[in-house]
């Protein structure tokens, strides 16, 4: 758990850092206040999704959702372009679903045995395991992805109850080089 807290802020704290208002001057971290959902994995998902495509896509807002069950976060949902490995050539909207495995290998390869995992990009950030996937705005394959990762990996069946926060992150701003 202290893992994953760590891993929100450092990107938390790079969104900020590459975050510019004008050359050479850093914006300010925005005070972060998530929209806080506790749904039921079934019809929920869906609810979380229609949220974040329906109130960030129009102004291509940066994003950061967490997905909590028991207090602890189990993955998150972002904008493709908070991770260069994801980052699309115009940082188009899109979802991007990211796991990662510090001190867990049997959910590690619990995701490997997915159909879908060996189209999750993989890289290791401080040799913590991580898989990364840009969905786009894809919400049918969102939505069974997110399920089965919830399912399957994490072992929660469909009435389950997981608590999501979204944290808007404001507009993509493109850092202009001093």
């Amino acid at each position: 758990m202290k893992l994953t807290i760590l891993l929100i802020i450092i990107i938390i704290v790079i969104i900020g850092i590459s975050r510019t208002k004008k050359k050479g001057e850093v914006q300010e971290l925005p005070i972060l206040e998530p929209k806080t959902l506790n749904v039921q994995i079934d019809n929920g998902i869906n609810e979380m999704l229609d949220l974040i495509i329906n109130n960030l896509r129009k102004e291509n807002k940066s994003f950061l959702t967490n997905i909590i069950s028991n207090n602890i976060v189990l993955f998150q949902l972002t904008h493709p372009s908070m991770f260069e490995i994801t980052k699309p050539s115009n940082n188009e909207f899109g979802i991007t679903i990211s796991l990662n495995f510090g001190g867990e290998p049997k959910m590690q390869e619990k995701f490997q045995e997915l159909d879908f995992s060996s189209s999750y990009k993989y890289y290791e950030y401080q040799k913590i395991p991580t898989y990364l996937k840009n969905n786009g705005t894809n919400l049918k394959n969102l939505e069974f992805e997110i399920k089965e990762i919830l399912n399957k990996v994490y072992s929660l069946d469909n009435q389950t109850n997981i608590e999501v926060e979204i944290y808007d992150q404001g507009p993509i701003q493109y850092i202009i080089p001093n």
